[in-house]
Order: C-alpha cells, then structure tokens, then sequence
C-alpha cells in the first residue's frame, strides 16, 4: 500500500494553485519529472493521485507533455475527470494530438467542462477518426444549447458511434425544453433514425424520443411511430417508444390504443413501460388492460401498475387495488399502499405500522402518512433505520412545525439531524440557527456538515444579528472546508461567500489510503451470491481503479453480506450497498467519481451518488440501456453472468457474499 505522502516526491510545488506564477509551474514540472522517467508504473500511480484529490491542473503538465503516448493517455482523461473549467485550453490543445486515445479523452473533457461544447464544435470539422467524434459530438449535448442543435441533426447522418452520441445529445437539449429541440425538424430526423439498421442509432433515437417528451407530433410521425411501437424488432426500442408516445397521445383513441398494445408485448421491458404510463394514458375505458396489467405473469409489472393505477381519476381504487392488500408478498402490499395513498383513498394505515408488519410494509405506510408529528416521532424514535430515514423522508415532501424540524436536530440517528437540517434549508428560520450550529459543532458525520452548512446559509439572512456567532461560524466555516467530502467542502464555501468572510482554500480530496495501482490491476471480477442466483461482475480496474478498489475492499471485509437490495426498479436498475436501507447509508466515507466514455448498456455495474464526488458504498447493475446515466455516474464493471437472476432480484432479496477475484502476483 502506499498513501498520499508518494505525492510529496513530487515536491510542494506540484500542489500549487493553477494559477501560480510561472516560475511555481516551471518547478512544478521538475520536480515531477525527477520520478517519471524510469517507471511508468510510478508515472500512473502520480497521475492517479493527482486525479483523486484534483489537484490544480498544472500539476499534470509533465504528463501530458510526456513523448509516450500512453502516459498523454492516461494524464488526460486524468485532466478531463478534474472537470476544471481552467483546463479547457488545455483539452482544446490536447485534442489535435497525434495519439487517438488522447483525442478521444481530451474530447470527453470537453463535455465535462462549462465552454466545452463551443469548442468540440469547432473542433469537429477537422477531426476523422470516428471515436474521437462521437465524443465531440457528445460533448454537444452535455454542454451546449440551441446553438448546437444544427451540428447534431448533421451529426444524425454519420457513423454508428457519432450518430448514436448525435440522438443522445439532441434527447439530452429536449429534456431542458428547448424549442429547437422539440422542433418538428428534430423530431422528424429522430424518426428517421429508426430506419436504420444498426441497433444503437436506433435505440438512442427512441431514447432521445422518449425523454424529448414531445405533447405534439405530426400524425405521420405518429403513425409511423405506433407501427414500430408494436412491429419493431427490438424491445429496447418498443419501450422508449411506449414512453414517447405516451406524452403525444392526446385523443382517448390513442391512450387506449397504446395502453393495449404495451400490455399485450412480449418482452417485459415494454409491459413495464406500459404499466408506468398508467397515470398518463388510463381512464375508466382502461379498467380492463389496467386489470390486466395488475394481473401480469411479472412481478415488476403488477408493482408498477399498482403504485401508477392510483393516478388515474374515474377508476374504482378500492376495487382495483384493495384486494392486492391481502397478499402474502410485502411488495405488492407495499405497492398497493402507494398506489391507493395516491389515489386518495382513506386507508387505516395502523395495521401496516405495527413492529410485527414486513419492514417493506412499514416503509410504505410511513411513506404515505401526512400527519407531521406522527412522522417525527417515528423518525426520532424507530428502532429500525430504514424505519427512521422513511419518516425523515416524508416529512421533506411536507410542511412540518418549526418544533418539529428542530427536533429533528437533536436526534441519534445522524442521518435523521442531517434530514432536519435539509428541512431548515428548506423552510428556514432565525431561531434555527442556534441548534444548528450546536448539531455540527456535535458532529462529524459528513451529510449531518453538508446539509448543516447549507441550512445555515438559509437562515443566517433571517438573524438580525450574527455578532454573538461570528466566532462559531468562522470555525464551521474553516472546518468545512478542509473536510475530505467534496459537497461538505462547497459548502463551506459557498458560506464563506454568503458570511463575506475571506474564502478559505480548499484542499484536495484525501482518500483515506490509495494502493499501489499495479495491485488494482489484478482485480478482475466478482462474484455476487445472493438468494435468487449468482450475479457475475467483471471489474474495469484500468477505467475505474479507485471505484473498483474500494468496491473490493468493501466486499472483502464482509460489508455487503447479509445486505438486501433496497431499490429495484424494473427493467432500469437493482441497487444494493446501503447498510440502512432507506437510500441514504454509506461506508463513512465518500469517494471521487472517475467518470469515462463507458456506456451504460444493460448490465452495466456503476456507483450511486448523490452528487458529485459522494460515492461510498452503494452501487446499481442496469437491467436495461441506460444512456442518460452517462457521464454521470461511474461505471467500473458489466454483469456477465445472471443476468435472469438480476431480473428478479427484489427489494426482499438479499446478498449472502461477494467474493473478489484477481490474476494472481507474478513471480
């Protein structure tokens, strides 16, 4: 193992601010190539520790300059993932290198960074290779605008790669509803996309249809897109398209038409889709396909149709749904609850509440309760933490009494102070301010820091006089600053900013130990034994070292056994690593994200986050393609094996023990 202090090979000045004097930078690049010449193992391990605790850009020079094209390879997707919006000159340059990967890399930093966009534009006319301008053509829809949209209608036109990025980029752009997007032009060239015979154009077209979300289409484009909705040979397709012709169907005709035909396709996928349109396209002339929908040979389905059956107005709910209350499964009880609460049905929930209930049960009777005070002290009071986080959870989505929000700061569960903070970000007020800087200054934990210090800066406009606390906030503001948590980090500066105090420096990230990266290397797969089968996972260690390290280190310490996937949602993602169960726990720790080009297929392995750089211990396998989580979460892996056994997987099942295997030591 080796820990941050290999950096201090490099010399003070590689840590020093990007915009350093000239001379700083100059030392910089000595010192840094005094350790690369001899070993590009050690090269790597600099470049990755760089990387983790993002440091000033500058610090990557020497690498990024080196003759080898593998090291410019590795610096500058190591430069991309620092999402510096300093460095974007930097990418512009390395994008007209010699080396593929490189532009490849130095493309993908373009999307990454605010001002990318303008310039993989300007770039894409020169650039061949077909890698290379799939990633300037993505870098279009992460960071551009209406400007853009012209660039990526021609782009439809290119290779499979380009083309694919081309349709994610223009679904990416609708889905912030601007008009050139949803313009009939675009949505006309997205149909035409379907023509093609390459499955990822056309799957990324109907994803891009599917989340554009257009109310209005021309009737030819809708005939033609109701035709594929039942006769295209890829299921994949038939539920974007389910999606998106839901949003457009805007005659009773059309809903049930569509409601019929996804409830009658083959592929689950589709009917899963179909059940979430519910809401949308049902009425009390869809009874019969809803029933039928209830009634699906699927689990995911009949759960889906429960919770969305509630939205529609003119039904029978109590008929509809009620019976599903008797059932033997928690889920469908759970998911029956949801969907009579959103129909407004008077339900008595006591049953469903006591200690003897399923806790899935529980969880859903909380989660449809709207008394306040009932919900606070559940949350304070709970003996189970999934019980706690629910309650904390429902009173976000309502309006409790300022009693009851600051009550919650004083709870044992940090996760529930953390909630009560959030609450007070939400609703504010000066007596508030009190409590919360008496629950951090009793704190260490990160999200109780990051949701504290933004429910500070909500409140301290409403205190008249902030003299009696200049003190305490000035050292919230210092130690918030230096905390190894990025979001808690921002925090404290965004603070600083608000109190008009001097700005602290931020540090870098600090891993708590980083390995040895040729160590890393070896780990190569994992196996996932749970109740309903074996799930096998190959790990991307060259992609995501760090991801996979931590992931492996978890799982050999015996983290996840006995833990049970706390969310499924058909046919888009099963997630498990929460040792409370409610979403929110972790390892106590979080890590920095190593994003790349990888694309979130089906079976994709990826890191849940709840921002930037706030991954721990929860991670999520795709049930289906999943290109709008590009980008943004990290892939580190793709299940390769079980995957009938991912598909049904539940929120009851549970990992029995992940084993990790590794190409053994040389020598």
């Amino acid at each position: 193992m080796t820990t941050l202090l290999l950096l201090a090979l490099m010399g003070a000045e590689a840590m020093a601010p990007a915009d350093a004097p000239p001379a700083e930078t100059t030392a910089a690049a000595k010192a840094a190539a005094a350790i690369s010449p001899a070993d590009e193992r050690l090269e790597a391990q600099a470049i990755w520790l760089i990387e983790l605790q993002r440091l000033p850009y500058a610090s990557l020079e020497p690498f990024l300059n080196d003759p080898r094209a593998s090291v410019r390879a590795r610096a500058t997707l190591a430069l991309a993932r620092l999402r510096d919006p300093a460095a974007l000159p930097r990418l512009v340059t390395l994008c007209a290198d010699a080396d593929i990967t490189v532009r490849e890399n130095a493309a993908f930093g373009l999307g990454l960074v605010v001002g990318g966009a303008e310039e993989a534009a300007r770039r894409l006319p020169a650039e061949t290779h077909p890698k290379v301008r799939a990633r300037l053509v993505a870098a279009l829809g992460t960071q551009g605008g209406a400007a853009q949209v012209p660039t990526l209608l021609a782009a439809l036109e290119g290779g499979v790669a380009e083309s694919r990025e081309a349709a994610l980029a223009l679904g990416r752009l609708g889905m912030k509803k601007l008009p050139e997007a949803l313009a009939p032009t675009t949505l006309t060239a997205l149909v035409a996309q379907l023509r093609r015979v390459e499955p990822k154009p056309r799957q990324a077209a109907a994803f891009a249809l599917a989340r554009i979300g257009a109310t209005e289409l021309p009737d030819a484009a809708y005939s033609d897109l109701s035709r594929r909705q039942v006769e295209d040979y890829d299921p994949v397709v038939r539920g974007f398209l389910t999606r998106a012709l839901a949003a457009a169907a805007n005659t009773p005709e059309r809903k049930l038409a569509l409601l019929r035909a996804g409830a009658a396709d083959a592929d689950v996928g589709v009917r899963v889709a179909a059940a979430r349109s519910i809401s949308a396209l049902g009425g009390p002339e869809s009874a019969e396909i809803i029933t039928k929908l209830l009634q699906d040979k699927d689990l995911g389905v009949r759960l889906e149709a429960l919770r969305a059956a509630g939205a529609v107005a003119g039904l029978d709910h109590t008929k509809l749904l009620g019976p599903s209350l008797e059932s033997a499964d928690p889920l469908v009880v759970a998911a029956a609850i949801a969907g009579l609460d959103a129909a407004k049905v008077e339900l008595n929930l006591r049953p469903y509440l006591r200690p003897e209930a399923p806790l899935l049960v529980q969880q859903a009777a909380i989660e449809a309760l709207d008394d306040t005070a009932q919900l606070s002290r559940l949350a304070l009071k709970s003996p189970e933490a999934a019980l706690r986080g629910a309650a904390a959870g429902r009173l976000m989505e309502l309006t409790p009494t300022l009693e009851e929000r600051l009550s919650l700061l004083g709870a044992a569960d940090e996760q529930v102070v953390a909630a009560g903070a959030s609450l007070l970000t939400k609703l504010p007020d000066a007596q508030a301010l009190a409590p919360l800087l008496s629950a951090l200054q009793a704190s260490v934990h990160a999200d109780v820091w990051a949701e504290g210090l933004a429910a500070i800066r909500a409140t301290i406009p409403l205190v008249k006089d902030l003299k009696p606390h200049q003190t305490t906030l000035m050292a919230l503001v210092q130690q918030g600053a230096v905390q190894p948590e990025a979001k808690t980090r921002a925090e404290a500066l965004a603070l600083a900013t608000a109190l008009k105090l001097p700005t602290p420096t931020s540090p870098a990230h600090n891993p708590m130990v980083v390995p040895e990266i040729v160590e890393v290397e070896r780990i190569v797969s994992a196996r996932i034994f749970t109740d309903v089968g074996e799930l096998r996972v190959a790990l991307r260690p060259d992609v995501a070292p760090f991801t996979v390290w931590n992931f492996a280190k978890l799982a050999e310490a015996g983290f996840y056994d006995g833990m049970r996937f706390h969310r499924v949602v058909p046919d888009f993602v099963i997630q498990a690593g929460d040792p409370r169960g409610d979403s929110s726990g972790g390892p106590g720790w979080a890590i920095p994200d190593e994003l790349s080009p990888l694309e979130y297929s089906e079976g994709a392995l990826g890191m849940a986050l709840s921002g930037p750089d706030t991954g721990g211990s929860q991670w999520f396998i795709t049930l289906s393609p999943q290109p709008h989580l590009e980008t943004g979460y990290t892939v580190f892996g793709s299940l390769t094996w079980g995957d009938v056994a991912a598909q049904h997987v539940t929120r009851a099942t549970t990992i029995q023990k992940i084993v990790i295997e590794r190409i053994p030591a040389k020598g």
